[in-house]
């Protein structure tokens, strides 16, 4: 942990170091003087530090402490003692020089300030036994305000997996309210820095916010920190240290009975997450109700605590604490002070819109009802009310939902959807309050139960496809597109509409729908050609063989079927495994194919063509599949032999003709047939090649009404 602000721990342990020296005395007489002193700043503020200057001469040699006080226009609550009581040690020489100590300006409760209050300084010097001077300067400095700090101070207690009792938060709620934090903008604060910015020495970001937790519960570090710390915010402990490492069987709130964390788990909130700093400070050693304790109790409480955290991290200066059960009256407060506290956190009181009384500083109780998602019932548990963001709350009525066939712009039939099908949810809304930020968003699943995941959300679609509206009010129309994957739920299924805030972390309202019901249409490859034309079909982990931009190919892995999908920007490459589904079609060339609405790949294949000659390339009948032919002697001749259109195959010949610009290569391999061969810019062909070797797929084309044989080339080479 790092240190900043004042240096309480050092200077409580110079007094400890400077009391020693004082009672030892020193070996000569000598006579001081306070010849004249300086102030570094004559215009200050509570929580500043100043350097105070002492011109002391000296007739010899010693050591002295330079002590010190403030007194304001009120002298008994305006005194602010010195937070080092025997002064700071130095060695005097001999004449006359100067000499430096700096002092925490920490004003007590009630303690007068204002652009006209102005104090006194009394500079001290002791040496040897019982000598001492002083030298007081009148009304030198003027004690300002502190600079106003709005800052919602959350509390919390307890956090896990269940709501026992109202000072419980689950791991999920948590979450939520850090994740609205974080959207909306707030940066944590520690004690000093709150303190700082009161005090003018640093700038407080635009929404401060400081994050507290009393006791120091085990499940602070096992379940509340992890989570704090993924927003990166920096939570503020206050150690009940008495306790640490017991169970609460003591508690008023002990069901369940629960652990405090041990000091090895403490010195874990350091090691374990990357959150710069977490602020430990003093809940006192066991809890009592200070308001009515005695004094020797309550310094008791006070100085101990400090101790005991201290003795684990010495490096930490304790300087703030925080009011068990909230209770503090002045007595309370001023012994804060008398204990070198430097402010203390009462329990209530809501957002603090100024952090004027430091010894009351107010906190947001954040207990089991808190709420982030809007309820018109419980508006003061809204989260973001409780911390005053003040967002504006739309008042949202749905006005019908349908479920639309984008391709007719009819309702889906028998509101049923295949695999590969789309369907469009159109919503329409009114928003008849006040014009507000909104963000729509649809999900659909085959249960009611989100917390198991859900099978769309236009949330979490990349990119997001939810809709952002500015200053919405009056009706509007939302439209979501969505296409049934091959692994889609086969059953009912329920559309639930969200409107949230801006950042989609606050819910203004949610309702679901029956929808519509998906079915499967999972078919065999080997026979999809049997299949009527307008037929949904399905196929998973079929092997991809080619792809070009607007369409790619599958087969059986034992390669005795395959046919064309088409589906334009579809993102499949050669050597896939892939889940589709679509309608089957004969597409304008006479090829059987797939319109597939959706496609995935689904890992890998091993991808062989066939050796074919060119007769049997295209093949027979098969299905709706027509066979393919050729004009022989002046006559159409149909092929015959098995249909392999849609297949990877692999064919050999003499080149009869090359027209480059069209991009057809004309082959004979001597078994009676020529085979057209047709190629994509990302295959090479060479204008001088006699022979060569293509790895294509078995394709066709539609001539004078009749099909005929067409091969696409994937791959091409020079052969003889």
């Amino acid at each position: 942990m790092k240190t900043t602000g004042y240096p309480g721990a050092l200077i409580r342990a110079l007094a400890v170091v400077a009391a020693g020296l004082l009672a030892a005395g020193c070996a000569n007489a000598v006579t001081l003087t306070i010849a004249d002193t300086s102030v570094s700043e004559t215009s200050t503020r509570d929580g500043r530090t100043l350097t105070l200057g002492y011109r002391i001469s000296s007739d010899g040699a010693t050591t002295a402490q330079l002590a010190a006080s403030l007194t304001g226009p009120t002298t008994s609550t305006d005194t602010v003692t010195d937070m080092m009581p025997s002064g700071l040690t130095i060695d005097v020489t001999a004449g006359t020089d100067w000499y430096y100590r700096v002092f925490p300006i920490n004003l007590g409760p009630g303690a007068s300030q204002g652009s006209t209050k102005y104090y006194s300084v009394k500079y001290t010097v002791n040496w040897g036994p019982g000598q001492t001077t002083s030298l007081t300067r009148t009304n030198i400095l003027t004690m300002q305000s502190p600079i106003s700090v709005r800052i919602p101070c959350l509390m919390y207690h307890k956090v896990g997996d269940a709501l026992y009792s109202q000072y419980w938060n689950t791991t999920d709620m948590l979450r939520a309210q850090m994740a609205q934090l974080k959207a909306y903008g707030y940066t944590s604060v520690t004690c000093r820095e709150l303190m700082n910015y009161r005090a003018g020495i640093d700038t407080p970001p635009a929404k401060p916010v400081m994050i507290t937790f009393d006791g120091g519960y085990q499940n602070f570090y096992t379940d509340a920190l992890p989570i704090i710390s993924s927003f990166g915010y920096k939570p503020v402990v206050f150690l009940l240290t008495g306790v640490m490492g017991q169970d609460n069987s003591w508690d008023g709130d002990n069901n369940p009975v629960i652990m405090f964390m041990t000091w090895d788990e403490v010195a874990l909130c350091y090691g374990s997450y990357n959150t710069e700093y977490i602020d430990l400070q003093s809940h006192t050693v066991t809890h009592p109700h200070m308001a009515t304790s005695s004094p020797s109790t309550n310094n008791y409480e006070l100085t101990h605590s400090r101790e005991l955290i201290q003795q684990y991290f010495p490096d930490d200066p304790v300087d703030f604490f925080c009011y068990p059960y909230g209770e503090y009256n002045t007595t309370v407060k001023t012994a804060c002070r008398n204990n070198y506290y430097f402010a203390a956190w009462a329990a209530w009181g809501g957002v603090d819109a100024n952090c004027t009384d430091k010894w009351a500083i107010k906190r947001v109780p954040i207990y089991s009802d808190v709420v982030t998602d809007w309820d018109p019932g419980k508006p003061s548990s809204f989260f973001l009310n409780k911390i005053g963001e003040g967002i504006v709350i739309p008042s949202i009525t749905i006005n019908s939902v349908q479920f639309i066939d984008p391709a007719t712009g009819n309702p889906v039939v028998n509101d049923e959807l295949k695999w590969g099908q789309t369907v469009k949810v159109r919503v329409v809304a009114t928003n008849g309050g006040s014009a507000a930020d909104v963000t729509a968003s649809l999900t659909l699943d085959n249960d009611s139960d989100p917390s198991n995941g859900v099978v769309y959300d236009s949330h979490a679609a990349t990119p997001s496809q939810d809709y952002s509206l500015t200053g919405w009010t009056g009706e509007s129309t939302f439209e979501w597109l969505w296409t049934a994957p091959v692994d889609a739920p086969t059953s009912q299924y329920i559309a639930t509409i969200y409107f949230k805030d801006k950042y989609s972390v606050a819910g203004f309202l949610h309702t679901g729908y029956m929808a519509f019901t998906v079915k499967s249409d999972l078919a065999n490859l080997g026979n999809a050609k049997t299949l009527w034309d307008n037929t949904w079909a399905a196929f998973k982990g079929a092997a991809v063989t080619a792809a070009w931009p607007d369409c790619f190919y599958i087969e059986t892995d034992s390669r005795a079927m395959g046919i064309r999908v088409e589906k334009a920007g579809h993102g499949i490459s050669a050597g896939a495994r892939v889940d589709v589904a679509g309608q089957i079609i004969t597409n304008a060339s006479g090829e059987r194919c797939l319109a597939a609405g959706y496609a995935s790949a689904n890992g890998t294949a091993a991808v062989r063509p066939v050796a074919l000659t060119n007769r049997a390339i295209g093949g027979g009948a098969f299905g709706r599949q027509n066979a393919v032919g050729a004009w022989q002697n002046g006559q159409w001749v149909q092929a015959s032999g098995l249909n392999n259109i849609g297949l990877l195959v692999r064919a050999w010949g003499k080149v009869k003709s090359i027209d480059t610009t069209n991009r057809i290569i004309v082959i004979d391999d001597g078994s009676g047939v020529d085979v057209k061969c047709a190629w994509s810019s990302g295959v090479t062909v060479h204008p001088g090649w006699t022979h060569v070797t293509v790895t294509a797929i078995s394709s066709c084309e539609t001539i004078g009404g009749q099909l005929a044989r067409l091969v696409l080339i994937v791959s091409a080479q020079s052969g003889s």
